[in-house]
């Protein structure tokens, strides 16, 4: 858990966070992991990562792990909001080994308890792809 944080007494209360509002407020790091299989030249739509129904998540950042075959992959939440308009290269996230490092997005993206990321994924490579391991890099917020 991370420390509680001292709110600034001078900075409006939208500066401070939710800490300031709900004094038992807090954040935790928390890692969302999603592992598939991909056939050759799969287009797969709708995967969706369900969220946990305890907290609103922050999701700030994704990593995959695979194995370095081509695949593109498309981000939006369970509302329809689309992360990006086109596919992403799975290049953009993959190390040459392991799990590639963090890819940011700023600001961080809030969703609500109980919903979901979802995923659209295209293999490229035309040969079985995978397991691929998607890690979605985010904070809980505990109101």
């Amino acid at each position: 858990m991370l420390p509680l944080r001292v709110n600034n007494p001078l900075a409006p209360a939208a500066y401070n966070g939710l800490s300031s509002i709900f004094t038992d407020a807090r954040d935790e790091l928390f890692l969302r992991s999603f592992s598939i299989t991909l056939t050759p030249n799969q287009n797969l739509l709708n995967q969706s990562v369900p969220l946990y129904k305890d907290a609103d998540y922050y999701w700030f950042a994704t990593s995959i792990q695979g194995p370095n075959q081509p695949f593109a992959v498309r981000f939006r939440d369970s509302s329809g909001y689309q992360m990006n308009d086109a596919y992403i290269s799975s290049m953009f996230f993959q190390a040459n080994i392991g799990i590639g490092a963090p890819s940011p997005l700023f600001p961080a993206f809030w969703l609500p308890a109980g919903s979901s990321i979802v995923m659209d994924l295209l293999e490229q490579s035309g040969s079985a792809n995978g397991p691929i391991l998607f890690l979605f890099w985010g904070m809980k917020g505990y109101k």
